[in-house]
C-alpha cells in the first residue's frame, strides 16, 4: 500500500516539476524502496508463518521497524517536494492573485500533511 501511495505522489509530480532529473530520481527512490522495503519483508513474512518460524521472529520484528523508517523518509522527500516545487511556481502567479493563492497555499499544506 505503501508503495502505492508513493507512486501516486510520484505521478503529482509531473504536473509542478520541470526538471526530469528529479522526477527520474524519484522514480529510482521507489523502485529502490520496493526491492528494499518489500521484498524482504515478504520473505521473512513467509518464513515466519512456516513450520519452523524461530529463525524468522526476531528479523522479521527488526526489518519491520527499518520499512516503517525507510517509507517514512520517502514519502517525506516526495511530499516535500512537491510542497517545493508547487510554492516556487505559485509565487510567480502570487503578484496577480494574493489572496487566492494563499487559499491555495494552505490547502496544499493541509493535503501533504
Amino acid at each position: 500500500m505503501v508503495i502505492g501511495q508513493s507512486v501516486v505522489l510520484y505521478s503529482r509530480l509531473h504536473l509542478v516539476v520541470q526538471d526530469r532529473r528529479k522526477i527520474r530520481w524519484v522514480l529510482v527512490m521507489i523502485v529502490m524502496g520496493f526491492f528494499l522495503f518489500t521484498v524482504p519483508p515478504t520473505i521473512l513474512n513467509y518464513g515466519s508463518n512456516s513450520r519452523n518460524p524461530t529463525p524468522f521472529l526476531r528479523p522479521f520484528a527488526i526489518y519491520k521497524k527499518i520499512c516503517l523508517f525507510g517509507f517514512s523518509t520517502q514519502e517525506c522527500i516526495i511530499s516535500g517536494l512537491y510542497i517545493w516545487e508547487t510554492w516556487k511556481m505559485l509565487r510567480l502567479i502570487k503578484a496577480n492573485r494574493g489572496k487566492d493563492i494563499r487559499q491555495v497555499w494552505k490547502h496544499l499544506i493541509c493535503v501533504n500533511i
